[in-house]
């Protein structure tokens, strides 16, 4: 294997209008993308607020990581 960093920069915000009902959808897409990106050979994910605006709010950052640490050990 090569000894390389392949990072992913994944968004934790999600559409305002969804508001406080709309986060564990934003958690569940945030978890698959992230299994998505560990499938396709990344082996650093970052968990970006960026975009986060008048019209997207952000997933807690804490929660965020918690939620995709423990889902990807759940896929093992």
């Amino acid at each position: 294997t090569e000894d390389r960093f392949d990072t992913k920069t994944i968004d934790i915000t999600y559409a305002s209008n969804e508001g406080a009902a709309g986060m564990q959808g934003a958690i569940d897409r945030l978890c698959e993308r992230a299994e998505a990106a560990v499938a396709g050979g990344y082996n650093i994910i970052i968990l970006s607020d960026r975009q986060l605006g008048p019209d997207r709010i952000a997933i807690p950052a804490l929660l965020a990581t918690a939620a995709v640490h423990h889902h990807l050990i759940r896929k093992g």
